[in-house]
C-alpha cells in the first residue's frame, strides 16, 4: 500500500507463496529507496508482517492506531 509493490515481489503465485514461507518481507526502504521512511513507520510495518499471526496487530483498528501514531510523529518538512 505504501509502496505501490508487495513486500514479497515474485513472478508467480507459487513463488510468492515460498517467499513468505522462507524470506522476510522487504523492507520499506528497500521497495522504495527514493524515500526517507521514518523508523516509527518502518516498525509498525514490521510488527504487521510478522509471519507468527500472535506477534501481528490484533485488529485493523490497532494497526490503524498505530500507523497514524507512528505517521503523526513524523517532523514537518520530512
Amino acid at each position: 500500500m505504501l509502496t505501490g509493490r508487495l513486500p514479497f515481489p515474485s513472478e508467480t503465485v507459487q513463488e510468492s507463496m515460498i517467499m513468505r514461507l522462507t524470506d522476510k518481507p522487504k523492507r520499506l526502504g528497500e521497495m522504495r529507496p527514493e524515500v526517507a521512511w521514518p523508523s516509527e513507520v518502518q516498525e509498525v510495518m514490521d510488527r504487521a508482517l510478522q509471519r507468527d499471526a500472535s506477534e501481528r496487530y490484533a485488529s485493523a483498528s490497532e494497526f490503524g492506531r498505530a500507523m497514524q501514531a507512528a505517521v503523526a510523529a513524523i517532523p514537518d518538512g520530512a
